[in-house]
């Protein structure tokens, strides 16, 4: 098969006798059971046309609501195209070859989006991180897409992930509290560490157009993407990658966001937004700095990946729908040029990563220097039905029980810790070497990035702490 010319290289019925059996690099196998087949295609027509039946022929000449092809059609129950035949036809059609996929790789559900995008990359893992035929409008990496779908297909399913959570993570240090391990990718792209502790939802990626000529009031699904996370007021926020904090804002004087910026040493800078602003259980934008952000968040501190540099909230207003107030982080990179990068991938990445794993200890977060004279009440946060919650100490310092302690949790994670972990309790204090050390920052990067926080407060966007 041959990727169409705006979305995806849609699908054919795959022969099920083959035994190909590639493992994709960095997402491991997602078993699902065969009655989820209604998420996989609603995850599909998502991504494919906005669940929209009757949309016409592409320049790449694929229509309906799975983009089929022409010749992957093949005049199926005498319909010549897909958009002209009813939408239960193409429900039929589409169920059809995703059962092939699904048996042919003994229901690994991850297979689905790189068959419907380019198949050549399940024999050729090279292919992967390529653009399959730029020329015919394509935009996306095969692993872009991928993650791209099985991020939608886990906010679809309400599931944060498909069974494999039910596995205990190997090794023990998934389990001790210890510090998340960052791998290096082959090809050098951004690796990060999940950004909020305890249970989630991550949002789908944002509607785009695979071709602006089809819809030009989408962006290109080519921009990068800011990463949206949703969860509980005070929820703990972790940092996705090591850096200094190069900008605190404890309420934008124009927008009331609090945000938290960190820059590493390539340049490349990281915007938490959305931090809470409100004393708890209200929305009275009047909480106290130590509930805003954590004893990290100062200019100049370094921070590791994986350690509390705030607490969610609702405060970041952008692109917000009418009566969502919801606490949501929504985290922002940007090169060393300033060009923005993809926050969306990595995280989804992360999260596949890491879910189950304890994600606080005694490493996590220092005494915040408010505190030293006011000390908070100590506030028990609450993450659910039998889930544990957080505690927020007289230091502004946060312990956690139960999955309010893993990264990503679901009911199928096998264990959580019963007693509390972070400063001050349960949790490995054997650190990776050079955990504690100064992060240094090149000068000229340095200034480039209290620059760029100057420019945003002239443009009454910011405020450096």
């Amino acid at each position: 098969m041959e990727p169409s010319a705006d979305t995806t290289s849609t699908t054919s019925t795959v022969p099920v006798e083959s035994t190909t059996t590639t493992t994709l690099v960095d997402v491991p196998p997602l078993i699902v059971r065969p009655d989820r087949i209604e998420y996989i295609l609603a995850t599909i027509r998502w991504m494919e046309s906005r669940s929209t039946y009757d949309i016409p022929p592409n320049k790449g000449r694929a229509s309906g609501a799975y983009q089929y092809i022409p010749s992957t059609w093949a005049n199926y129950a005498g319909y010549p195209q897909a958009y002209l035949a009813p939408p239960w036809v193409q429900d039929e059609r589409a169920a059809a070859d995703v059962d092939a996929i699904l048996r042919r790789f003994g229901n690994d559900v991850t297979k689905v989006p790189v068959v419907w995008y380019y198949p050549r990359a399940l024999t050729d893992p090279a292919l992967l991180d390529v653009v399959p035929k730029p020329e015919a409008g394509n935009r996306l990496t095969v692993r872009e897409y991928q993650i791209r779908w099985l991020d939608a297909l886990a906010f679809i399913s309400s599931q944060p992930l498909p069974e494999r959570l039910g596995v205990l993570p190997v090794g023990l240090d998934a389990l001790s509290g210890a510090p998340p391990s960052i791998p290096i990718a082959a090809d050098l792209s951004m690796q990060l560490a999940f950004p909020v502790l305890g249970p989630v939802t991550v949002a789908p990626p944002r509607p785009c157009s695979f071709d602006e000529l089809d819809d030009p009031a989408l962006p290109p699904c080519s921009d990068p993407q800011p990463v949206l996370v949703y969860g509980r007021q005070l929820q703990p926020v972790l940092a996705a990658a090591d850096g200094v904090v190069s900008a605190v804002d404890l309420a934008d004087a124009r927008t009331g966001t609090v945000r938290v910026t960190i820059t590493d040493t390539l340049g490349n800078q990281f915007r938490y937004s959305g931090l809470n602003d409100d004393t708890p259980g209200t929305d009275d934008g009047l909480a106290p700095a130590p509930l805003r952000v954590s004893g990290l968040a100062e200019v100049g501190a370094s921070v590791r990946a994986g350690q509390v540099i705030g607490f969610l909230g609702n405060s970041d207003l952008a692109d917000r729908e009418p009566g969502d107030t919801y606490a949501r982080l929504r985290l922002e990179i940007t090169g060393p040029d300033g060009t923005p990068v993809d926050a969306q991938g990595p995280v989804v990445a992360a999260m596949f990563r890491q879910s189950c794993s304890v994600g606080i200890g005694p490493w996590s977060v220092p005494p915040h220097p408010a505190t030293a004279d006011a000390p908070l009440e100590t506030l028990l946060v609450g993450a659910g039905d039998d889930a544990g919650g957080w505690a927020i100490g007289p230091t502004g310092q946060v312990t956690a029980i139960g999955q309010a302690a893993l990264v990503h949790p679901s009911e199928r994670c096998e264990w959580a810790p019963p007693e509390p972990y972070g400063p001050g309790a349960a949790g490995n204090t054997v650190l990776p070497e050079g955990f504690v050390e100064e992060i240094v920052v090149p000068t000229e990067v340095w200034i480039d990035a209290i620059l760029d926080s100057a420019e945003l407060t002239l443009a009454g966007l910011s405020r450096p702490g």
